[in-house]
């Protein structure tokens, strides 16, 4: 009598689930890595488009909205795109509540978590400057780092660009 196999050995079984998992475990890793570099870019996006409406709202009025008034923590920052802090306006600077010319309607969120952190100061020269405060994502790690009137600082220190 001939001996019929019907089934899978055990060895046969834990070769194609040993295989699965690890088809699995490289396809999670690199989502999670497209997943950072997206989110990245369009912080980057999105830090461009505010820099550019805090320009035009300078080269209009001669000045950067304040952040006089609205302070949420100790550093004098305003957190952009949060609740109070949507819109940039000719008249009211960074509020909810756009009045005269809007230089942006909608400031976004950065994706995943944190915020946009601004700030417009007088230096000890009496000279008006500005920076937002920023992280991107690099191997995991949130790290700082600083737009401002000459440009966007992309060294993993980040850096305070101001007009001079």
């Amino acid at each position: 009598m001939k001996n019929i196999s019907r089934g899978f050995t055990l060895i046969e079984l834990l070769v194609v689930i040993s295989i699965v998992a690890l088809l699995s475990t490289l396809a999670i890793v690199s989502l999670s890595s497209a997943r950072r570099k997206s989110n990245n870019a369009k912080k980057l996006a999105d830090i461009n488009a505010i820099y550019k409406a805090i320009e035009l709202y300078y080269n209009e009025t001669g000045y950067y909205p304040n952040t006089n008034g609205g302070l949420d923590d100790y550093s004098g920052r305003l957190y952009l795109g949060t609740p109070g802090y949507s819109v940039l306006s000719r008249d009211n600077g960074f509020s909810n509540s756009p009045s005269g010319t809007v230089y942006m309607g909608f400031i976004p969120l950065p994706p995943a978590s944190g915020s946009y952190g601004y700030h417009a100061y007088t230096d000890g020269n009496g000279q008006k400057r500005w920076n937002l405060r920023y992280g991107l994502q690099i191997d995991s790690n949130p790290n700082h780092h600083f737009a401002g009137p000459n440009g966007m600082d992309s060294s993993d220190h980040g850096g305070d660009l101001t007009r001079h």
